[in-house]
């Protein structure tokens, strides 16, 4: 079997992994829910920056990363996902890995001709957070930080950036510099 190779339209994807196995049957609720799942990945910053695209009807021949696409509030409409929205190759293997669905191997297998090779499965919020904890210490460089984080841990840098900050938040809440004061209605 000759593998493919991207960009994918999420709604594809989609359809691929809610195909039951050894049927043509697709399970539609469940295709809507993967592309769910996918737009829920993209929020959290779980794709490296170009591994999410997206077609502009002017040019629909050459898409281009979401992140640098002027499509305003347009991204988050879920048919624009389905339609409109897509992963590259390393971006379609990364959520194969990572998803956790029972037709991600299948669908690695069909589309790829490989089972495992899917590409590096990017650390969790709370490993990250965890991993701040344990690395950074008084007078700790940010950037050096970030830069350590992303090699020891497999973090894209944009990860790595906000896994720095929500440390610093916590830090800051703990030392008291960031302290909430309650409005009282009088």
């Amino acid at each position: 079997m000759q593998a493919r190779s991207g960009p994918f339209y999420v709604g594809q994807l989609a359809r691929a992994l809610a195909r039951q196995a050894g049927l043509a049957t697709v399970d539609e609720h469940e295709a809507l829910q993967i592309e769910v799942d996918i737009f829920q990945w993209y929020a959290r910053d779980d794709f490296d920056h170009g591994e999410v695209l997206v077609t502009i009807a002017d040019d629909p021949r050459s898409p281009r990363p979401l992140r640098e696409a002027d499509v305003g509030d347009e991204w988050r409409h879920l048919y624009i996902w389905h339609t409109a929205i897509m992963l590259t190759e390393a971006g379609a293997r990364r959520y194969l890995a990572g998803c956790g669905l029972l037709g991600a191997k299948r669908v690695l297998k069909e589309w790829f001709g490989q089972e495992n090779s899917c590409g590096p499965v990017r650390p969790s919020n709370t490993e990250l957070g965890a991993w701040m904890l344990e690395h950074v210490k008084t007078g700790s460089k940010r950037d050096q930080t970030i830069k350590d984080c992303c090699t020891e841990t497999g973090a894209t840098w944009r990860q790595a950036v906000a896994a720095w900050k929500r440390y610093r938040e916590e830090l800051d809440l703990r030392q008291g510099q960031k302290t909430v004061v309650p409005q009282s209605g009088n």
